[in-house]
């Protein structure tokens, strides 16, 4: 076995295969973490997108559609799925009858495959009672 001459320094094999293991290991948690960090801002991306269309929708009612008892569902441009549920509130007024009626009003929405998670908003409207009310 022949020494390095003075001055002369080398890695040996095990050296240099311990180096790329660590450069490896290294690379491979650092692909990890990104990984994650992607699928990460995937789904609050999804998340603040079903809330847009929740609020959107929830804004409608009482305007574009009528505040009545019932359910609704559609879809839209872009795959989302909303559910609009509304119900009316039978409570009892302490003192004679209210000018107004209550409704619950339930707004859900999921992605285009329906097993992405589920955004709620729920609420409370008012509208005049009706003379047949």
């Amino acid at each position: 076995m022949t020494h390095p001459a003075k001055g002369q320094h080398g890695l040996t094999l095990i050296e240099v295969l311990v180096a790329l293991v660590m450069t490896g290991l290294v690379v491979g948690v650092a692909f990890h973490l990104f990984g994650g960090a992607i699928k990460g801002h995937a789904r609050a991306e999804h998340l603040t997108m079903a809330l847009m269309v929740a609020e959107s929708r929830l804004a409608e009612i009482g305007v574009t559609s009528k505040l009545e008892p019932g359910t609704q569902s559609g879809r839209t441009k872009n795959g989302y799925r909303w559910k609009t549920e509304i119900r009316p509130l039978n409570g009892k007024p302490a003192i004679g009858t209210t000018p107004v009626r209550a409704f619950q009003v339930l707004v859900s929405v999921t992605g285009e495959r329906g097993d992405d998670r589920a955004v709620t908003l729920e609420t409370v409207r008012l509208r005049p009672r009706t003379r047949d009310e």
